[in-house]
């Protein structure tokens, strides 16, 4: 009560109400949470309490009398050292039950989940800016190296300049036609691993849809071609065509050129 209130007869209303943060982690909610109250105080003179049980659940103001908690990732053992990128303010990694255990089954490197515990507003977006970064469900990770790990370079660092770099190296290899063409070896691996790991993720009957780069991360990785201002101009990049099976969940957009975007669905399905 010593939170922001109204009070009429038979109701109580706390428009802002602000719950604890709770250190325990380890009994993490999978499906949801209610909150009871029990009120105090007395009836003529006669200490009463009531029952939580009998009418004391709390309604929240869309109806519901459950929500889906979410815990910070980052916090969490066995996820703090996979943390990549700037934080921001209000903590950025809050996550669901099941984005912890989708992580913790994976080995990807990730950034930002959501911003802050609150719903998306009406443009799409948190109320610390992060479009779609809002509901616990959605994870920034680095691309794949290519070369059997996730190293900030060849995974998006700089918006991808590592990458773009490798692509217009292998480029300039095929246009000169040397004899011996790490690059394009190195292009080739990269390729074929985060096709491999973006065709896996969308095939996941939870996944609602994955964003990756435009520009010249598609070109290489859904095209199969080197882009127009490389040396070799814009032609095929051997050993590779265009990802003719590219799953439809799977999108280009401009914003993903240093990581790619996994939006899942937390329901069961």
């Amino acid at each position: 009560m010593t939170q922001n209130h109204t009070s009429t007869p038979g109701q109580i209303k706390f428009p802002g109400i602000s719950l604890p943060i709770f250190p325990n982690q380890g009994t993490r909610e999978r499906e949801g949470v209610a909150i009871t109250v029990r009120l105090k105080g007395s009836v003529g003179g006669v200490e009463v309490r009531s029952d939580p049980a009998a009418g004391g659940r709390v309604a929240f103001s869309d109806g519901r009398n459950v929500f889906k908690p979410l815990y910070l990732a980052g916090e969490v053992e066995g996820l703090s050292g996979r943390r990549y990128g700037p934080r921001d303010n209000g903590g950025d990694s809050w996550a669901t039950t099941r984005t912890i255990e989708k992580l913790l089954a994976s080995p990807y490197p990730f950034n930002d989940i959501s911003s802050q515990h609150v719903t998306q507003t009406s443009a799409g977006g948190s109320i610390l800016i992060h479009k779609g970064h809002s509901d616990g469900q959605q994870i920034d990770m680095r691309y794949a190296d290519g070369q059997g790990g996730y190293s900030e370079a060849l995974g998006g660092a700089n918006n991808g300049e590592y990458i773009k770099q490798l692509i217009y190296a292998a480029a300039s290899e095929v246009k000169n036609n040397v004899t011996l063409k790490p690059k394009l070896k190195a292009l080739q691996d990269w390729i074929l691993k985060n096709r491999t790991i973006l065709a896996f993720e969308a095939r996941h009957q939870k996944t609602r849809i994955i964003y990756i780069g435009d520009s010249f991360i598609e070109e290489a990785l859904v095209n199969g071609k080197f882009p127009s201002a490389s040396a070799a101009g814009s032609v095929d990049i051997p050993g590779w065509g265009a990802w003719t099976d590219m799953p439809g969940k799977v999108r280009p957009d401009p914003d993903h050129r240093h990581h790619w975007h996994l939006s899942f669905s937390d329901e069961n399905v």
